[in-house]
């Protein structure tokens, strides 16, 4: 068993000691991306799937309060106080 402990904390102290050079890379490559890269890789799929988009013929604002109103009326109808 104390093998098993010895493994887990040398375990625990090489991800103390890498974690933070790991974040620092991480950092690093998202602030500094290959645009050019990405844009050969994403171009084509945001080009296809913006060619295949259907537009909405709202921004379901209206839908939304329709679907409050008719809650609101529900729950006067059955006389039960709003739950805010």
């Amino acid at each position: 068993m104390s093998s098993t402990k010895e493994q887990m904390r040398v375990w625990v102290e090489d991800w103390q000691r890498v974690g933070p050079m790991l974040e620092r890379i991480e950092a690093t490559e998202l602030r500094q991306p290959e645009y050019e890269d990405r844009i050969k890789t994403f171009g084509p799929l945001l080009n296809w799937v913006s060619e295949r988009a259907v537009p909405r013929p709202t921004s379901g604002l209206v839908e939304q309060q329709r679907w409050f109103m008719k809650a609101l009326s529900v729950q006067e109808n059955e006389d039960v106080e709003p739950n805010y």
